[in-house]
């Protein structure tokens, strides 16, 4: 019987050379990734990308401090660019 291995991609990329292939299955979250970086490019300064993926902890911190004073908020959409956005599991939010 075939076996996937833990480090395939648990979403059909074909051969996207944009996706991060060497995240394990395991570790990667059901929310779509474009839905996650459009609200952090345009509500991100209110935290709701944050909400969005359960952290809302630091939601809350982000609006109240207008996404960490814009600093955080551009930390967030590099990261989420990046492939390194987590949500409050611990998955990555991949392409």
């Amino acid at each position: 019987m075939f076996q996937a291995s833990p480090f395939q991609n648990n979403r059909q990329n074909g051969n996207n050379p944009f996706v991060n292939k060497n995240v394990p299955f395991q570790y990667v979250s059901d929310r779509p990734w474009m839905t996650t970086l459009l609200l952090a490019i345009f509500f991100g300064w209110s935290g709701l990308h944050r909400f969005y993926v359960g952290k809302n902890g630091t939601g809350f911190l982000y609006f109240t401090s207008l996404g960490y004073f814009g600093i955080g908020w551009l930390l967030d959409v590099i990261s989420i660019l990046t492939n390194n956005f987590a949500d409050i599991d611990g998955k990555f939010i991949v392409r």
